[in-house]
């Protein structure tokens, strides 16, 4: 992979990446055969902290590594020089020697075997900066500059500069910030940098003096030589770890709260029913403990003799799975396609060796829908010998095509989690869920929920929102066109490709209406200084939005609250990493720094954020599924939060106070459309608080697009919306 290949920003900030030296480096390290540093100061840290990603860089030929350091002088340093009780040099070298500590954990011992190695072999080259100062005025300054550089096999060039060092504290407690500049899109600017680096380098810097690795500081560092090193550090030092904490560890529950008497009826009847079956639980009734908690009984039953697959739609739920360790005392093998878990196949593969080998007894390995299926992944797996009880979250997306094969039948123990196991107009694919999984063995969904106080009561106001006249004459010509793509198979309407194509089209218009924008900031304006609002999005864009311009949806909402309202706000959306949608959420956590959030698809399976009290939603689907979801998003427990509060966009294609002026046949080209509104303001009044409040607003729309006597077939309904990437 190229750097040009990969998601670079201009500026890192501890504020929105908190894992910053670590994650940046890492995610360069990958692309790059040269990587040159300058660092302000010299730590034995610092060299452990420069292997972390090498094994990247080495995989590939010339890979070198230049390394500039800096000495920290202190007052007594300085006057040593001054009285003449020591040369520069000396000096320079004891300050390096100082900062070199003794390690005993066996993996930096490891790690700094692998730096001797690498030295030995040229690969690493570190040099010394020493600021040539006039130390008999007692000037203590030093060399503290802070770039570095990152080239690819095709020269490709990426340069930082900032407050970043390499040492512990730089890379995970200091607020640290960099600006990052790429060789094709600022050329000059990297060119200036590593030019700076390469006179740095060459001893060509005017008050610097540079000059080879003191000989004293190179023994310290080769007291840690070892007669072989493991040439994929990060790799090595990943699977010993597990295999040290798999092979002491005994999973138990510690979750300092007792389960609610539904978890516990449904664990039993799991039991009953051969430790086979499928809880059908709403969003936010805690699928996650109980599924754990499921596990840990299971592995008590066996003697602590099995091994545990849980599989997840997306990354961010994996992570939210592995914040559960702790409360059950256990350590996950994490699998999927991020650098942090590079070497995953390599540890579930020894894992799976181990296991089989009775070597250790029990692992947990979690990974994405994505990377279960992969071959190499299934072929490991499905050579696991022994009981297996595997977990599938969000457990109806398995009732899709491509993944119900990846299905294992040796897996002898199962359970599917979801709040809505039945997929949406997919007979197949939920047999398919049943077929392997078994029966349910609870449905608690939001009603039981909310009525039990697992779930905050709401109220909901639907708010009506109509098309302009752009946005309804496309709306017309799409519908006429998704009328001549439609054909019939088995006595059922079906749509054509192209005809599924327009129906996305179709919707991407309702969901991303121009005047909702007018309408959010009519209902916004009284939360403007309030805290934990949620503001969901399309994903399509707007047509002559505030900026007068075709922008995205999100970003027109994002400008309104950010910039015209002045509200504290944040993006939740697939392009925002994992870390950084840890610092989002904390940072909304607290109450008294960001507002709102603004979200798009990410949000609707299984993202945790419990302090979301009051939601604007300006896109809703047509699948029951993903509504009923982003109901339950918001309707999370939190401590002081006695009631939430949705605002429901609906989707009409007039405004219904000009009705009258269009005829009956017209406005009965809209009855689908008005019909999907109607159910979806009917499902969410029937828990709310204010029930019956929105039963006006049902009537006139039934009245007005002729709902009473309507049969027809919704268009809408002939696409499987589950398996449509939207681009999120």
């Amino acid at each position: 992979m190229k750097l040009t290949e990969i998601e670079i920003k201009d500026k890192y900030r501890s504020d929105d990446c908190p894992d910053l030296g670590t994650y940046f480096v890492s995610k360069m390290l990958e692309c790059s055969v040269i990587y040159k540093r300058a660092v302000g100061f010299f730590s034995s840290s610092a060299l452990l902290k420069i292997s972390k990603g090498i094994s990247y860089l080495l995989s590939k030929e010339n890979a070198h590594i230049y390394f500039v350091v800096s000495p920290i002088l202190y007052k007594e340093d300085v006057e040593a020089i001054k009285l003449g009780y020591k040369n520069r040099k000396e000096v320079v070298e004891d300050a390096l020697l100082r900062e070199f500590k003794d390690h005993t954990d066996e993996f930096d011992c490891e790690r700094l075997n692998f730096l001797c190695h690498l030295i030995e072999e040229g690969v690493l080259d570190i040099k010394v900066a020493d600021k040539i100062s006039a130390y008999d005025e007692a000037d203590m300054g030093m060399f503290h500059e802070k770039i570095g550089l990152f080239v690819d096999e095709s020269e490709n060039k990426v340069a930082f500069t900032g407050s970043l060092n390499e040492s512990d504290n730089a890379f995970a407690n200091n607020f640290e910030s960099i600006q990052v500049f790429k060789s094709w899109e600022e050329p000059k600017r990297v060119s200036m940098i590593e030019d700076d680096f390469d006179r740095l380098w060459d001893d060509k810097t005017n008050t610097l003096e540079v000059y080879d690795f003191p000989e004293a500081v190179k023994n310290a560092l080769f007291k840690y030589r070892k007669a072989s090193y493991h040439r994929d550090i990060d790799e090595y030092e990943s699977r010993e770890r597990i295999r040290k904490q798999l092979s002491g560890a005994k999973p138990e529950c510690r979750y300092p709260f007792e389960l609610y008497k539904y978890q516990k009826d449904a664990l039993n009847k799991w039991a009953r029913q051969g430790y086979r079956g499928l809880f059908d639980m709403g969003t936010g009734t805690g699928k996650t403990i109980t599924g754990l908690t499921a596990a840990v009984k299971l592995l008590e039953r066996l003697n602590y003799r099995m091994a545990t697959v849980i599989v997840c739609p997306y990354t961010h739920l994996v992570e939210q799975w592995v914040e559960e360790e702790e409360n059950f005392n256990l350590k996950f093998i994490v699998g999927y396609s991020d650098s942090k878990y590079k070497n995953y196949e390599s540890v579930l593969g020894q894992t799976i060796q181990d296991y089989n080998d009775r070597i250790i007894d029990n692992f947990f390995f979690i990974t994405t829908n994505a990377s279960f299926k992969l071959d190499r992944v299934q072929k490991l797996l499905r050579g696991i010998k022994g009981d297996v009880l595997f977990i599938a979250d969000e457990v109806h997306n398995f009732g899709a095509e491509g993944l119900r094969e990846s299905m294992i039948d040796s897996f002898k123990y199962r359970i599917g989690l979801s709040a809505t196991i039945d997929r949406h107009r997919d007979e197949d694919g939920t047999n398919a869920i049943y077929d392997y999984f078994g029966d349910p063995v609870i449905h608690y969904g939001l009603r039981e929920a909310i009525e039990s106080d697992v779930l905050t009561r709401y109220y909901y106001y639907p708010v009506p929102v109509s098309l302009n006249d752009e946005e309804l004459q496309k709306y017309l010509e799409l519908t006429e066109k998704i009328s001549k793509n439609t054909y019939v198979s088995n006595g059922e309407p079906k749509l054509t490709k192209e005809g599924e194509r327009l129906a996305i089209a179709r919707a991407r218009i309702v969901a991303t209406a121009s005047n909702k924008l007018d309408v959010l900031r009519r209902e916004i304006e009284k939360y403007k200084n309030d805290h934990n609002l949620l503001i969901y999005c399309g994903t399509g864009k707007v047509s002559g939005g505030l900026s007068g311009e075709e922008t995205k949806q999100i970003d027109e909402v994002c400008k309104m609250l950010g910039h015209d309202l002045g509200m504290k706000i944040a993006r939740y959306t697939s392009r925002e990493n994992i870390e950084e949608r840890k610092v989002i959420k904390e940072r909304y956590k607290d109450g008294n720094d960001l507002q709102a959030v603004v979200a798009i698809k990410c949000l609707d399976e299984g993202v945790n954020i419990p302090s979301i009290k009051t939601a604007f939603i300006l896109a809703s689907s047509t699948n029951p599924r993903e509504y009923i979801q982003r109901r339950g998003r918001v309707l999370r427990k939190f401590e002081g939060k006695k009631y939430s509060y949705i605002y429901d966009f609906v989707t009409l294609p007039i405004s219904l106070d000009d009705a009258s002026a269009y005829s009956s046949e017209f406005l009965s080209s809209f009855k689908s459309l008005a019909k999907n509104e109607v159910e979806r303001i009917k499902e969410f009044s029937s828990l709310a608080e204010n029930e019956h409040e929105s039963d006006a607003l049902v009537n006139e729309i039934t009245d007005i697009f002729g709902l009473n006597d309507f049969d027809m077939v919704d268009e809408n309904e002939f696409i499987d919306w589950e398996g449509i990437n939207y681009g999120d």
